[in-house]
Order: C-alpha cells, then sequence, then structure tokens
C-alpha cells in the first residue's frame, strides 16, 4: 500500500509506528523503508523525511536552532537541464530562521537568509515531474493550480502543517509572523530522498539518528497525489 512505512529490527523488517515503540537503550541510527505506490504507471519522485523532538535544558542551542539538511543519491535527469549542485554526503546546517523564510514564506532577502540561501539552493535540486508535467525544482513555489490551489513543492518541506497543506504563507504574513513550527523542539532534521518506481513499485530506504525518546516524524511524497483525476497533494505521514 502507498504510503507503508516500515523499520530495521535486527534481521527483520516491522511496520513503524512511533519512535517510543522502538524501546531504544541508547543513541543509534535506524533504517527505514517507505512505500511507493502510484495510482497509474511509474514515476519520479522524491520523499520529504521531517524528523525532531521536544527539546530539553541539556540541549545547545545549535540542536534548537539549527536544520540539518541531508540530501540522498541525485543525478541528472536525461530530459531536465540543471545539473545538481554539489551538496555533501553527511549534509549541512542551516538556521531555523532561514529555513522558515524560505519554506514557509514568500521572502526573498532577510538576514537569515543571506548567510544560508546558498546552502538551501544547493541542497534542493530538479527533477522530472509527472504532477507538474515538467522538469520542476523540489522548491519550485509555483501554485499547483492558480489560484484555487497555491500548495507547491517547497511548501511541502515545511515543519508547519497549516504550510504544508494549504501552501507558503501570503506576504503580508512576513509582518504578522505565525508562530514558528520549532519552537519548543530540537534536534531537526529534513532529509530528501530521490525515488524512481519500477513496475509501479518503489521502495526508499532511508537512515535517522535517534535517541530514546520520542520523536516526530513527518514524511511527504511531493509527487503523492489523491485518487485521480484531482490533483491535489496527499497530506504528509506523521508518526506517531
Amino acid at each position: 500500500m502507498d504510503g507503508e512505512t516500515y523499520v530495521e529490527n535486527g534481521s527483520a523488517w516491522s511496520p513503524f509506528r512511533s519512535v517510543s515503540d522502538l524501546q531504544l537503550k541508547q543513541p543509534t541510527t535506524k533504517r527505514f523503508i517507505y512505500v511507493v505506490r502510484p495510482f497509474l504507471g511509474n514515476r519520479t519522485g522524491v520523499l520529504v523525511i521531517k524528523s525532531n523532538r521536544l527539546a530539553t535544558q541539556a540541549d545547545a542551542d545549535d540542536d534548537k536552532k539549527r536544520v540539518r539538511l541531508v540530501r540522498g543519491p541525485v543525478t541528472k535527469e536525461k530530459d531536465c537541464e540543471e545539473e545538481p549542485a554539489y551538496f555533501p554526503k553527511g549534509g549541512k546546517t542551516v538556521s531555523t530562521q532561514a529555513y522558515e523564510d524560505y519554506h514557509d514564506y514568500p521572502a526573498k532577502d532577510t538576514a537569515a537568509l543571506r548567510k544560508d540561501e546558498g546552502t538551501l539552493r544547493a541542497f534542493h535540486f530538479e527533477y522530472q515531474s509527472a504532477a507538474k508535467r515538467r522538469c520542476a525544482r523540489t522548491d519550485d513555489d509555483s501554485y499547483d493550480r492558480f489560484p484555487f490551489n497555491r500548495n507547491s513543492n517547497r511548501a511541502q518541506f515545511s515543519y508547519d502543517s497549516e504550510v504544508v497543506s494549504s501552501g507558503l504563507y501570503y506576504p503580508w504574513r512576513l509582518a504578522w509572523r505565525a508562530a514558528s513550527p520549532f519552537e519548543g523542539s530540537a534536534e531537526h532534521l529534513t532529509t530528501a530522498m530521490k525515488y524512481e518506481t519500477a513496475g509501479g513499485l518503489a521502495c526508499v530506504l532511508f537512515s535517522l539518528p535517534l535517541r530514546p525518546t520520542e520523536y516526530v516524524i513527518r514524511i511527504n511524497d511531493i509527487e503523492g497525489r489523491e485518487k485521480p483525476p484531482s490533483n491535489r497533494r496527499v497530506g504528509d505521514r506523521r508518526f506517531p
């Protein structure tokens, strides 16, 4: 089934429900599989995996105010023009403010973005989008259907559920901002994993570093749509 998520337990894979169910005894890195099953045919797409946990008094400022960006393997697609920018395998970090300015608001120039926009732009890449019927970047902010559907690829990277479901905030919200989705949380990690289905299926493997505490994990398939002919995006899958 599309969206099924499994976690590796020893030599077996089990349906994933929450990190607390794993009963971790020490910090570890866990492997997961996310199943992609399109309604029709095959497609290229990108999973966006966002994770964080409640902050504690022991957390350093960087744990609370930085987002680590990690990108899986990406190669240039035959019919697309843009070469993926170099991005280190271990990832890079940006401030939560820059991340929010870039993915939640139509901000063009803020102090935070002046420091981190280059890293954010390098993290994102172009792929062949079946939903948009063209090559599109993962940070494409064009509306899915103007003016009725304001959602976009870029909005899917937000940690704000309202932005994920409805699209970027209007420009006037820059002067009247919503509460930060990062408030009270730490260890923010955004992972982008490109996939390509074959025979109507892809099992997308990714890893997350975890500690013995509860995490909130959200997974968005930026090509995922409701049953045709709808072009509405499938909402993020949240654990727990």
